[in-house]
């Protein structure tokens, strides 16, 4: 088993990549992220710190997620977004950090995303 990263890409050595894991081109991968197994990033994805996803998860073209959140009460305490497994999540799609130290914005297993979402900071989808 393997992980697969573009040369393009920027990953952080400190990451968290299950196996099998993909990485296309000119994704970015923050320190404080954790991938899971086969785990696919299309092309100009990027994962922020405080990301964690589950495996068998497909992330299209120009999605971020685990950015800051858009609150003006956010003081970059330690805050997550928590993804679950099979996650279908297509292009242009963006996903906050939640507000409040310890706390998450969080997807369930098997969620499919359409294309242009914004998951503001602390929504919880799926189960």
């Amino acid at each position: 088993m393997s992980v697969h990263i573009h040369p393009t890409a920027i990953v952080s050595p400190k990451a968290q990549l299950g196996e099998n894991v993909r990485i296309g081109p000119f994704c970015m991968v923050d320190e404080n992220v954790i991938l899971g197994d086969e785990t696919e990033l299309r092309a100009y994805v990027h994962i922020y710190n405080y990301t964690e996803m589950g495996s068998g998860c497909t992330i299209f073209d120009h999605t971020v997620i685990g950015g800051e959140p858009q609150d003006i009460t956010f003081r970059n305490e330690e805050t997550w977004v928590r993804i679950g497994n099979n996650l279908m999540c297509r292009e242009y799609v963006t996903m906050n950090r939640a507000v409040g130290e310890g706390l998450a914005t969080t997807v369930g297993d098997n969620c499919f995303i359409m294309e242009n979402v914004h998951l503001a900071h602390n929504v919880q989808i799926g189960h």
